[in-house]
């Protein structure tokens, strides 16, 4: 391992991608930082969805905020094209995901158990329903990794902030059936699909080769048994220790 813990880990993983959009769009970045942090984001949403007499459910609000990526002028400019999306009595949570273009956490969550079950092809086609949606594929990458982040943080009892997605079942019972080692290697395998579909016109190709690996039975069969062995011998070096 290159990393000297798991956080250092998990920022360097999910911060690869983001290096040279700081130099492109550090114009961006500073108007995001001045505009608010999420809560304030959150709080804003509210105050104007009360005084314009508009409902939206408190998934669809976190969901505006968390496309937003901080911005507080891009929350609220979400937040109008969803008014205008809308044709329900209240903005639901598909609305927002329809207009900013993220994937929902649940078909994430279906995604990945797919990956890390026997069988093969179950995976392979989710994704390609979630790609007929119109979901840009470098977009799903980013919000598979965002979302392994997550579950990382979740198991090292390391939240940052509170989501409604920690409440979730289906999320808490995904994150019993993984393991830290299977979700490193996943974004391992994510982030060197991202780094090859940079400059190539086959991206779809690159993601869907990705899942198929992430689906792999015996590369993940081989990656728990890897920390398994690597645990035993850790417990094994602890009695050795105290037995002198």
């Amino acid at each position: 391992w290159l990393f000297h813990n798991e956080k250092e880990y998990i920022k360097e993983t999910f911060d690869y991608n983001l290096k040279e959009d700081l130099v492109s769009n550090k114009d961006k970045i500073i108007k995001d930082i001045v505009d608010g942090n999420k809560d304030d984001i959150l709080k804003r949403l509210r105050i104007v969805a009360n005084e314009e007499n508009v409902k939206i459910s408190e998934e669809a609000i976190y969901q505006i905020a968390n496309s937003a990526e901080g911005g507080m002028r891009d929350a609220l400019s979400l937040f109008d094209q969803c008014i205008s999306y809308s044709v329900n009595e209240e903005i639901t949570l598909d609305d927002v995901l329809a207009v900013s273009g993220n994937i929902s956490y649940l078909k994430i969550i279906d995604l990945l158990e797919a990956c890390s079950s026997t069988n093969e092809t179950d995976a392979v086609v989710l994704l390609d329903n979630i790609i007929k949606e119109g979901k840009e594929v470098p977009r799903i990458i980013n919000d598979i990794i965002l979302f392994l982040r997550d579950v990382l943080l979740y198991k090292n009892n390391a939240i940052i902030e509170d989501k409604l997605m920690y409440k979730n079942k289906d999320f808490i019972n995904l994150v019993n059936l993984i393991t830290k080692p299977i979700i490193y290697n996943w974004l391992d395998i994510l982030n060197d699909a991202s780094n090859q579909m940079r400059f190539s016109t086959q991206k779809r190709a690159f993601l869907e080769l990705a899942i198929l690996k992430m689906n792999d039975v015996k590369i993940n069969s081989e990656v728990n048994l890897a920390d398994k062995v690597e645990s035993l011998e850790k417990t094994i070096e602890m009695i050795r220790r105290k037995c002198n």
